[in-house]
């Protein structure tokens, strides 16, 4: 399947996002008012995180909020390479 979005289009709708928010994790309830406000439907916002994730922008994760959990996006960090131990 060919997204709809490239690798450059979905980094923008997050890096927007997280700046919006003001914080690297943020919750699905609040991606999704986000960019419903923006005028993206619901199989957009299915497109846009699975692709994002598929294409190592952001991690997925649960959180628990008010005693259940809540899917999470989190900016995805790149780990620095490991020193050469020999």
């Amino acid at each position: 399947m060919s997204s709809r979005f490239s690798k450059k289009e979905l980094k923008q709708i997050f890096d927007d996002l997280f700046k919006h928010f003001k914080r690297e994790k943020i919750f699905y309830f609040e991606y999704k008012e986000y960019l419903e406000a923006k005028g993206y439907n619901e199989d957009d916002l299915l497109e846009i995180w699975t692709e994002a994730f598929r294409k190592g922008i952001i991690d997925v994760g649960a959180f628990p909020l008010n005693g259940k959990a809540e899917t999470v996006f989190e900016k995805r960090r790149r780990s620095p390479k490991p020193d050469l131990i020999i």
